[in-house]
């Protein structure tokens, strides 16, 4: 999938925080739990006289409800599962899954970042230690961006830190050179 050079290697591989995706499929449950409990709630008090005909047609078409929602709770599942912030020893990649089948990935190279942001708004995503995670690079204005990332801190931290290494590096080599 990703394509490393030689010397090359991984340190972190940071994801979007599980709360993020816990939410998103809790209104899933709450959508799948609605129209059973309407329906019992309609037969209790208003669609007593109907009969079993009523049950199957909102049985058939409960099911397909249902497997919409499974579709749409894979596709949640799949983009927070494959939605991925590396940091390896010469580069940050990002990889942002877009749909089903189409992915995006970013690459910015350490001794290029100019810049890394971590936006943290409200209680939940200050107790849960999340936050978004913006890096800029010094070429091209290019910017790579992930939401809700699980220990923002400790990734920007770790970032920087790398940065930093890295530009002592090429000047220490620079210097050797001259």
């Amino acid at each position: 999938m990703i394509q490393l050079a030689t010397n090359e290697r991984i340190l972190a591989l940071f994801r979007k925080h599980w709360f993020f995706i816990f939410f998103e499929f809790l209104g899933l449950i709450l959508l799948a739990i609605s129209p059973l409990v309407l329906y019992i709630f309609g037969r209790i008090f208003f669609f007593d006289f109907l009969g079993s005909g009523a049950e199957i047609i909102f049985a058939f078409f409960y099911v397909l409800f249902l497997i919409v929602l499974w579709i749409l709770g894979f596709n949640l599942w799949l983009d927070y599962y494959l939605d991925k912030l590396i940091v390896t020893n010469q580069r940050v990649i990002e990889i942002e899954q877009r749909g089903l089948f189409s992915r995006e990935i970013s690459s910015l190279n350490l001794e290029n970042i100019q810049d890394v942001t971590i936006d943290t708004h409200g209680i939940i995503q200050t107790f849960f230690k999340l936050g978004d995670i913006h890096i800029q690079t010094s070429g091209a204005q290019k910017k790579v961006s992930m939401p809700y990332l699980a220990h923002s801190e400790y990734a920007k931290h770790m970032i920087m830190d790398l940065h930093t290494q890295t530009l002592n590096r090429v000047k220490s080599v620079r210097i050797e050179q001259n």
